[in-house]
């Protein structure tokens, strides 16, 4: 008889309330992660480089921070470790960097640069430093 089971109280998953709870949880979740972003949209800043301009250079810069390139383009020689001699163009949208954000955020620090970067034109780049993305991600 089903009667029976709906009147024994015992610890077992119930299926009614699960699609409210996951809707929270994934409100929550949206809301946190719209938070997250928009810290970090604040705190990157704004640079402008003319064509020609290194952004970065091999074993002079040092890698802590990563670019997106909001307009312009990019020109990176060996940003792939497993093609040193390569080069990439980045346009709008483009990023690096983000190798080496993810390597201090382990607990790392900043090394020398392994590849150039450099403005083949006047390019606007957005840039998060590694201590402003440590603090961001830190923060409760």
């Amino acid at each position: 008889d089903e009667s029976v089971e709906y009147e024994l109280s015992h610890s077992r998953i119930s299926l009614e309330h699960e699609p409210v709870e996951i809707q929270r949880a994934m409100q929550s979740v949206n809301h946190v992660t719209k938070l997250i972003v928009s810290d970090f949209a604040r705190a990157m800043k704004m640079n402008l480089y003319n064509g020609g301009d290194y952004i970065c250079r091999k074993n002079v810069s040092r890698s802590n921070r990563i670019c997106i390139v909001d307009k312009g383009t990019v020109l990176a020689f060996g940003i792939d470790i497993a093609k040193p001699f390569h080069a990439k163009t980045l346009r709008e949208g483009g990023c690096f960097g983000d190798g080496e954000l993810a390597r201090i955020s382990a607990g790392h620090h900043p090394l020398l640069s392994w590849y150039n970067a450099r403005a083949s034109e006047m390019t606007r780049l957005l840039m998060l430093k590694s201590e402003d993305f440590l603090d961001i991600i830190s923060t409760p």
